[in-house]
């Protein structure tokens, strides 16, 4: 019987059978993995498929090492052990808030709608009440009262969205550039159309002094009034740039100057927005040299900006609109700024 244990027959039949079982795992093993590479996060098992696994796996001993995915060797010894994760079992958490506390905090918030979280744990801590910054953010935010500066800002908020169609605002930036004599900051002066978007470049100055700002004002006024558009309201900031005269110089063609609460420059949301876009989408990318290559570069994207750029508060289209455009023909593309911006639009046959 043991000579028919190791016939070479029967040797040859083991050693193939034990080739391709070698080789069905092998492959197992590489699917295993790419399967486990695509799960996010850890593998959740129950505990049928807990005591499946340990079944199974527990013979294997130290190989297990080398095969287990589906969690750490180190958890599966656990598991062994006796030791199961079940999770954290604590009743212990914060004290709930004293009612008269949520009141307070409530009476605050209410009455003082320049106070933020903060500001309010202030003069909490002056009256000795003892409450976290998170705390005084649940409470609030539960009923709805919302945060600084936005209690502040809806009664301005329900201003812009009223008189949108006849809204204009105006504001500053600057852009560092390079001179013969190094280094210099060079202010740019705008307008911008609240309803459509449209931004009107007033002019750019190393001095932007009273005079200078109010020249430009009235230039803009009258492109705007050439152009057919009425503004009745301009918004601005309390920059020391504005003078009386400049708020006359509106005031006389029936525009009346609005000035932003003091310290929150995200009432004129929208020239900051701008702002925004023409720093990050243009001159982030370039460094000028000269105030004449500054404005070429800013004259160039208002005008992309204002006949060509998609904007998504007005449905994705540009500002005037789609264009007629065949429904046929080649494709071409228009550079813009060496080809930091393109305009794509057929061509007629």
């Amino acid at each position: 019987m043991s000579k028919m244990m190791f016939h070479p027959f029967f040797l040859m039949l083991a050693h193939w059978v034990n080739s391709h079982l070698i080789e069905e795992i092998q492959y197992l093993k590489v699917e295993n993995k790419i399967l486990r590479s695509k799960i996010k996060g850890r593998v959740i098992v129950t505990a049928e498929e807990r005591t499946r696994l340990l079944r199974f796996g527990t013979p294997l001993g130290p190989r297990l090492k080398d095969l287990i995915s589906i969690v750490t060797y180190a958890t599966f010894r656990r598991w062994v052990n006796g030791r199961v994760y079940k999770g954290k079992k604590s009743n212990v958490g914060r004290p709930a808030i004293p009612k008269e506390t949520r009141d307070l905090i409530i009476r605050i918030a209410r009455e003082n709608a320049h106070l933020g979280y903060y500001k309010i744990l202030g003069e909490l801590k002056k009256l000795g009440v003892k409450v976290g910054r998170t705390s005084i953010q649940t409470i609030i935010k539960s009923l709805g009262i919302e945060p600084s500066p936005l209690r502040r800002d809806s009664k301005w908020t329900d201003f812009i969205l009223t008189h949108m169609e006849t809204l204009i605002a105006c504001d500053f930036f600057t852009k560092e550039i390079w001179t013969l004599r190094g280094r210099v900051t060079v202010y740019v002066f705008f307008f911008i159309e609240l309803r459509t978007r449209r931004v009107h470049l007033a002019g750019m100055t190393r001095y932007p002094k009273r005079r200078w700002v109010e020249r430009r004002a009235a230039e803009v006024v009258k492109t705007m009034h050439d152009s057919g558009f009425e503004p009745k309201y301009l918004i601005r900031d309390r920059d020391g740039k504005f003078s009386e005269e400049f708020d006359s110089i509106f005031e006389r063609n029936g525009i009346k100057v609005v000035k932003t609460p003091a310290q929150n420059p995200s009432c004129n949301i929208y020239a900051e927005r701008w702002v925004w876009s023409v720093k990050h989408e243009c001159l982030n990318y370039f460094s000028v040299f000269g105030k004449h290559h500054l404005r070429y570069i800013i004259e160039s994207y208002v005008d992309y900006y204002n006949r060509f750029r998609p904007h998504r508060s007005l449905g994705n289209v540009p500002i005037s609109g789609l264009p007629e455009c065949p429904t046929d023909g080649v494709i071409e593309s228009v550079s813009i700024l060496g080809g930091m911006f393109h305009h794509y639009q057929r061509k007629a046959a």
